[in-house]
């Protein structure tokens, strides 16, 4: 469980107050462009050193350690390109991490991804969340990670998500998302935390989703047509 209380931080102009975020499921940061998101999650990360506050990690203070200590995995808005094949880059960072990967692939659904040379958006979206996971982390910080992904892409990533049952801080700017993936939102105004809020639109926003995805219904409809 990760809990944050009484943090304050000041970068770039930028005044951010916490006064307390306790996340155990998947917590959903919610707010504007600018708003102070990523400069929390950086601070969770132990990549910006906050004025005062702490940050405890199950039971352990995190405030002062440096990022490798943390035991959290921190996937920024634009992830860096790896110049390795999918299934290269998985096997370099079990050696690195020295643990087994399969457990991760199977439990991903890898394998088709893993046979490819190139990979789209998402892909690489699903393969750098797949690498943080082969540290071991008890804590997943994912900022804005379906920036610059289609509306499948999107949520495809949202539905893997929601299935690791792996403790999470979410980053994004977007209503819609954050109801779709989070058991409960924080809203970020103004630098000051809020909340948090229990998400009570789970299930309609699901079968919006659903509804709003044309890309699959128009496949459909094509197939059908096809065995017509």
């Amino acid at each position: 469980m990760l809990v944050v209380e009484g943090l304050e931080v000041e970068r770039r102009g930028l005044k951010l107050k916490v006064d307390r975020l306790v996340s155990s499921r998947v917590t959903v940061i919610l707010g504007r462009n600018g708003s102070g998101k990523t400069t929390l999650l950086r601070t969770i990360a132990g990549y910006i050193k906050p004025r005062r506050g702490v940050i405890t990690l199950n039971g352990r203070d995190i405030t002062n350690l440096p990022p490798a200590e943390r035991g959290v995995g921190y996937m920024p808005q634009h992830p860096v390109r790896l110049p390795f094949k999918p299934r290269d880059a998985i096997q370099y960072f079990a050696k690195v991490f020295k643990v087994n990967p399969e457990p991760v692939i199977d439990k991903m659904c890898l394998e088709p991804i893993l046979r490819k040379e190139r990979l789209s958006g998402g892909e690489g979206q699903i393969l750098a969340l797949a690498i943080l996971l082969l540290r071991g982390a008890g804590l997943l910080l994912l900022d804005e990670p379906t920036t610059g992904l289609d509306f499948p892409n999107s949520v495809n990533f949202w539905n893997l998500v929601k299935s690791l049952n792996i403790p999470m801080v979410y980053v994004t700017h977007s209503p819609v998302e954050a109801a779709s993936v989070g058991d409960e939102i924080y809203l970020v105004e103004n630098g000051i935390l809020k909340g948090p809020f229990e998400n009570k639109l789970r299930n309609r926003i699901e079968e919006m989703v659903e509804e709003l995805n044309l890309y699959k219904k128009m496949a459909g409809e094509v197939e059908w047509s096809r065995l017509d």
